[in-house]
């Protein structure tokens, strides 16, 4: 069965805005109100990190994979299971990718108590992925049809400049919702 996971960043946004005030102890209140009434949950899990870090991720501080990715699944899924079994986790990461994708084993052991990745397609190019989707009659993300690179995230903020001018024309209403996201982030 497939089980989708979320991050819920609602414990950590309580606990901002009990301790924003004693931080904030030299602002002016109604700075310290505004900023407690933004930080609250959106029902976006990338927005409210957002929010609860009061910035974006970027290049130089890539936040997001972990937060809404790795540690979601490490908690709800691997941890629970580590309790009573191994854990092998399979991912489709490619070295072509990046610089520290291109570092990683193909197999290795990320915990002592028994957690292991295996990464089956860590050597593929890109056109061995599209080979074997063909093989098997799987149709890609369209999204790749459309010139993007990246499709986890849209746009994700490792996307190229010809990717965000991709979206921006195809996908208008994407750039607009970054747009008011960065707006309620500046708030915060």
């Amino acid at each position: 069965p497939i089980r989708t996971i979320r991050a819920d960043f609602t414990s950590r946004m309580a606990t901002r805005r009990a301790n924003l005030p004693k931080f904030w102890k030299d602002q002016p209140q109604e700075r310290i109100d505004r900023a407690l009434e933004l930080i609250q949950p959106t029902g976006s899990p990338f927005l409210d990190l957002c929010i609860l870090k009061a910035r974006f991720p970027s290049t130089a501080a890539r936040f997001c994979t972990e937060e809404l990715k790795v540690m979601p699944i490490t908690d709800q899924v691997i941890l629970p299971a580590l309790r009573s079994s191994l854990v092998e986790s399979w991912q489709g990461v490619r070295r072509d990718e990046s610089r520290a994708r291109y570092m990683l084993p193909s197999y290795e052991a990320t915990d002592p108590k028994g957690c292991f990745v295996y990464r089956p397609i860590l050597h593929w190019s890109v056109d061995d992925v599209f080979a074997i989707h063909r093989r098997h009659g799987v149709e890609p993300n369209p999204l790749y049809k459309l010139g993007m690179g990246r499709v986890g995230c849209m746009p994700c903020i490792m996307a190229r400049k010809g990717e965000i001018k991709e979206i921006a024309k195809r996908f208008p209403e994407q750039i607009e919702r970054v747009q008011e996201w960065e707006r309620l982030v500046g708030l915060v």
